[in-house]
């Protein structure tokens, strides 16, 4: 069940607040956890028991780590890891580690075939393994205590707003509020606002701009150079708009329940180097590669060597986590191999001569999009070619895609990718009438939505594979 789907936006999330509202306040938590439960059956209740039972098994290793002697916490935080890293390993790379065994064995026996069974992957598995995984450590590290009420850390585990994609929540940063928290009239309609604008950020922005991606991706017999560098825009501004609004429809549901979580993107796109675009995209992923990775390998504590061999690891395995595909590790190594370049010598020229830092980030980044969007790596790379060597056969073949819709979309994701259109709204918050246009902007944004929503069969959500 997606947020942008009918029966979420006009049974499921209606339902789940009223009921939660009605209840009194010793009875939210239990329901909220019961609406998650059923949130995530709706994609196999098969997936449910693993989940659970993953819950279960966490829920005493950190009642154990806490109550054991130093030499036997570290065994019970390496036998957390295994198990939860385990069962993601098994959904998530088992099929992709058989296949590619089976690629090695074919050079030396061509007529080799193994036949692994194909296993389904459970929706967010990424997401709720990196969760349980930093609860178990930060008890590990000292920096927190181990929930003793299973409900308590069970709801911590399946809440459903961030539950299927991130942003990934930490129990330290929620820890006081899964035992009290306070639904106010301002929270909740501000929660409201945030979820309508991430609402129309990817049904408008991002749908439209994903159609426009796939007629040019997915064509590669009429490709030119325009239509390459279109299409990877097109698919930039998707993938944004598509998490970005995702993670607003989380941080608004959240605030709908009394709940304050954590920012996930901050205009990533306006950054003047990789380091910064990090410190900018996908924020609690990225910072819990460098709490539960980086910082354990060393950081930049000792030599400039040991420092870029951790900030390659770290990004080899921030491509990996995003899929089993040798495309994801690339991205990751590409990414990573820049942020080695600029901490060795580029950042401190970016510094000098911001616009240059920019444009080079921009195309750092659009050029690892690509890798991140093709299936695979020569295919990325024949793409790459006709973006830098021009060839205008068939540029005309996309013109039909290019509607009075379609370009819209892409100035308005231009320009909301960056926070000028903040400054307006700012302004708009001076007078009583001002506010009055806001809130109906809002309404009528909503509305819109709604009807490319229950109009619309394109509705792709590219983190749910995640």
């Amino acid at each position: 069940m997606v947020f942008t789907s009918p029966i979420f936006v006009f049974i499921f999330l209606p339902v789940v607040i009223l009921i939660y509202m009605l209840v009194g306040q010793k009875y939210r938590n239990a329901w909220l956890l019961i609406a998650s439960v059923l949130f995530y059956s709706w994609s196999g209740v098969q997936y449910t028991i693993v989940l659970l039972a993953l819950v279960l098994v966490n829920y005493l290793i950190g009642l154990l780590v806490i109550s054991s002697d130093g030499r036997k916490n570290k065994r019970l935080l390496w036998l957390s890891l295994i198990i939860n890293f385990g069962t993601l390993g098994f959904f998530k790379y088992f099929n992709f580690f058989v296949s590619n065994i089976e690629s090695v064995i074919h050079i030396f026996s061509p007529g080799f075939s193994f036949h692994s069974p194909i296993i389904p992957l459970p929706v967010g598995i990424s997401f709720f393994t990196f969760q349980i995984v930093s609860y178990i450590a930060d008890i590990y590290l000292g920096k927190i205590k181990p929930q003793k009420n299973l409900s308590l850390l069970a709801l911590y585990m399946t809440v459903f707003p961030p539950f299927i994609a991130g942003p990934i929540i930490r129990y330290i940063d929620i820890e006081s509020q899964l035992l009290k928290r306070e639904v106010t009239v301002d929270g909740f309609m501000e929660g409201v606002e945030r979820f309508s604008y991430g609402f129309a950020k990817k049904i408008l922005i991002a749908n439209n701009m994903g159609a426009l991606a796939d007629s040019i991706i997915n064509a590669p017999g009429s490709y030119s150079t325009p239509a390459c560098w279109i299409g990877i825009i097109a698919y930039a501004l998707q993938i944004y708009f598509d998490f970005s609004g995702y993670s607003d429809m989380v941080i608004g549901m959240g605030k709908m329940f009394g709940f304050k979580f954590l920012e996930n993107f901050n205009y990533p796109y306006i950054s003047k180097s990789i380091q910064e675009f990090w410190r900018r995209w996908h924020i609690s992923l990225s910072s819990w590669f460098r709490d539960y990775l980086y910082i354990p390998l060393g950081g930049n504590r000792k030599s400039n060597l040991i420092t870029y061999r951790n900030l390659i690891i770290v990004f080899l395995a921030t491509g990996f986590w995003h899929g089993a595909s040798w495309n994801f590790i690339f991205w990751g190594g590409w990414h990573g191999a820049f942020l080695l370049i600029e901490r060795a010598f580029l950042s401190g020229y970016l510094k000098k001569i911001p616009i240059i830092g920019h444009i080079y980030t921009i195309f750092v980044v659009l050029l690892g999009w690509v890798f991140f969007r093709l299936e695979t790596l020569p295919y990325a790379i024949s793409y790459i070619k006709i973006m830098f060597i021009p060839s205008f056969d068939n540029w005309y073949a996309h013109l039909p895609l290019f509607s009075r819709d379609t370009v819209f979309y892409l100035l308005c994701g231009l320009v909301l990718s960056t926070p000028i259109y903040l400054k307006i709204f700012a302004k708009a918050e001076t007078t009583y009438v001002t506010r009055a246009m806001r809130y109906a902007f809002q309404y009528l944004l909503f509305l819109v939505s709604i009807s490319y929503m229950v109009s619309s069969s394109f509705n792709p959500f590219i983190y749910f594979r995640f």
